[in-house]
């Protein structure tokens, strides 16, 4: 009898230590490819609890695959409202509360240029994304996502340029190419002429504009900043009000970037 209790008693502790063990990483790649959205979000919980250098390459990809999937969602719902369509109540994006932040942030762990139009590409916005899209160089400057996440390519060229040292970040500006400095200098030229861009944009681009250095954009933006009519021409707009926001943002974006 004490025997057989004994037995049995191993097999429970057999059993739990069974269960505990994480899944496999192929288990993970599955359930990131036909899992539900709970699923999903607690895969990407359990992958964020393997080191980066030991997870796998197939795994990488399913994570990427991942988040170029909710890009598209994410874009097809950009798309239909500027198209003027009524948005269904579609929820979360990924249908769980922080999953797209979890996984941006697993995704920008690896170290591999096959993930960098996936993070560029990717909904959302912030240091979160632009920081690994830095850490790439000159391959990112060349690389654009859709319109929707316009500021965002803005703000990573411009981190390109300056780096970040503002904490918890602390990211060196990239050792850029003279061609792919003149390309972000031709970039902010375009982007500032007369309907370059949509209004809404035009202080980020001036902050562009402001951070190549260049002294003739320089005095651009001080005419936008002085001059309501230089908006309207930009811009197309006549409306004084929205002129005057503009010039605002484009003025705060001068004493951000003080001449030297």
């Amino acid at each position: 009898m004490l025997k057989n209790l004994v037995f049995v008693s191993a097999l429970s502790v057999a059993s739990t230590v069974t269960a505990a063990q994480p899944p496999s990483q192929e288990a993970l790649i599955a359930t990131l490819r036909t899992g539900t959205p709970t699923e999903r979000a607690a895969a990407v919980d359990q992958v964020a609890q393997i080191p980066p250098d030991q997870r796998g390459t197939p795994l990488w990809l399913a994570l990427v695959d991942e988040l170029q999937r909710l890009t598209k969602e994410s874009e097809a719902r950009d798309d239909m409202s500027a198209s003027g369509k009524e948005l269904p109540a579609l929820g979360v994006l990924g249908g769980v509360p922080g999953y797209l932040l979890d996984l941006i942030t697993v995704v920008g762990e690896w170290r591999d240029l096959r993930v960098l139009p996936a993070l560029i590409s990717a909904p959302g916005g912030g240091t979160i994304i632009t920081e690994p899209i830095v850490r790439f160089g000159d391959i990112a400057v060349a690389r654009h996502g859709h319109a929707s996440h316009f500021a965002e390519s803005i703000v990573a060229l411009k981190m390109l340029m300056t780096g970040l040292a503002t904490p918890p970040y602390n990211i060196s500006p990239a050792n850029l190419s003279a061609e792919s400095r003149s390309g972000i200098l031709q970039l902010a030229q375009d982007l500032l002429r007369p309907k370059g861009t949509l209004w809404p944009h035009l202080a980020i681009v001036a902050s562009l504009a402001l951070t190549t250095g260049d002294p003739e954009l320089r005095r651009q933006v001080e005419l936008l900043a002085k001059e309501p009519g230089v908006v309207s021409k930009v811009t197309g707009l006549i409306d004084a009000h929205s002129i005057d926001l503009i010039q605002h943002g484009i003025a705060a974006q001068l004493n951000e970037h003080p001449q030297r």
